[in-house]
C-alpha cells in the first residue's frame, strides 16, 4: 500500500501591489508567474471588477504587480465566476462569467503573456452595450449559452466547457452540456455524449489527465455533489467510476488540480470550497 504524500503549507513573502480581497476570481500559472483576473471585491456595494494582476515567483520574494494598460487598449468586462485556461504554454483563454444576476457572458478573450495584451479571436469579436451586456458583432456558430461557475479544461488543442449555470435574463438554468472550442480554427462544436452523463451542476472542478477529463463535486438548484465523473474525449463517453475512498462531504466552489505521482500515475487533489459541514485539512 502506497504511503500518503507528506505535504506542508508555507507562506511566501509577497511584496509589490497585491490585489484587494475578493471572491469569484480566477488564477492560473504560466511558468514563474501567476495571473489573477476579475472577481467580486469588497467595495460598497460589492461587485465584479476586471483587474489583472501578475505574481512573479522567480525569486524567493514574490512580487505582485497590477497590469493597468495593454497595447490593444481592450480589456474584458468586469466579471466573476469565469474561467481561465492556459494553452500554448504562454497564452490564457478567458470564457464566460457573471456581470450581475441578469448579465451573463459567453465571450472569449486571449491574454498573450509575452506582452500581457488582451485580444479576441476574429470569429468572436464582441461589443459592449451601455448596461454592460456583451454581444457578438457577427454570428459565432455553436457558441455555448452565457454561463458562469462552469469548468474549462484544455486537452491538446481543444478546450472543453462543461456545466455551469446561466442563460438569459434573471432565470437560472443549470447545465450539463459539453461544448468544445478548437484553439487552431476557433470553431465551436457541441459534443454529443453518451454513457453515464453527470447531473447538471456548477461550482465543480474539471481536471485533465491525458485525454480524459475528471469532473469533481459541484451543486445545482436541487442538490449538492461529492461524486466523480470521467469524460473520455477520444470517444465522448461519460463514466462514473467506483471511488476507492471518500471524496468527503459534498462541496462546490473549491480548487482542484491533477499532478503526476511517483508511481507513474496521476492524482487529483482538491482544496476546501463550500460544503454541507466543516472539516479540517
Amino acid at each position: 500500500m502506497q504511503r500518503p504524500a507528506e505535504m506542508t503549507w508555507s507562506t511566501p513573502k509577497c511584496v509589490g501591489e497585491p490585489p484587494s480581497k475578493r471572491s469569484g476570481h480566477c488564477m492560473v500559472a504560466v511558468n514563474d508567474n501567476i495571473y489573477l483576473f476579475g472577481g467580486n471585491d469588497f467595495r460598497r456595494p460589492p461587485g465584479p471588477n476586471n483587474d489583472l494582476y501578475k505574481l512573479d515567483m522567480s525569486s524567493s520574494e514574490f512580487f505582485w504587480s497590477k497590469i493597468e494598460t495593454t497595447a490593444s487598449g481592450r480589456f474584458p468586462e468586469p466579471r466573476s465566476h469565469h474561467t481561465l485556461s492556459v494553452y500554448n504554454n504562454t497564452k490564457i483563454l478567458l470564457f464566460g462569467g457573471f456581470r450581475s444576476s441578469s448579465i451573463r457572458y459567453n465571450d472569449v478573450w486571449i491574454l498573450d503573456t509575452a506582452n500581457d495584451d488582451w485580444s479576441q479571436p476574429h470569429a468572436g469579436v464582441t461589443e459592449t452595450k451601455a448596461d454592460g451586456e456583451v454581444v457578438y458583432k457577427r454570428t459565432w456558430p455553436d457558441v455555448p449559452a452565457p454561463r458562469g461557475s462552469h469548468s474549462a479544461t484544455v486537452v491538446g488543442t481543444q478546450v472543453y466547457i462543461f456545466g455551469g449555470y446561466g442563460g438569459s435574463g434573471f432565470a437560472r438554468r443549470d447545465f450539463n452540456d459539453v461544448s468544445v472550442l478548437d484553439l487552431d480554427t476557433w470553431e465551436w462544436r457541441t459534443l454529443d455524449c453518451t454513457g453515464e452523463v453527470p447531473e447538471a451542476r456548477s461550482g465543480h472542478q474539471g481536471v485533465a489527465v491525458l485525454d480524459k477529463i475528471y469532473i469533481l463535486g459541484g451543486w445545482n438548484s436541487m442538490e449538492q455533489f461529492n461524486n466523480l465523473y470521467v469524460l473520455d474525449t477520444a470517444t465522448s463517453v461519460w463514466s462514473k467510476p467506483v471511488q476507492q475512498n471518500d471524496f468527503g462531504p459534498p462541496r462546490w466552489n473549491f480548487a482542484a488540480a491533477s499532478a503526476f505521482a511517483e508511481s507513474a500515475s496521476f492524482r487529483c487533489r482538491h482544496f476546501q470550497g463550500l460544503e454541507l459541514r466543516s472539516h479540517h485539512c
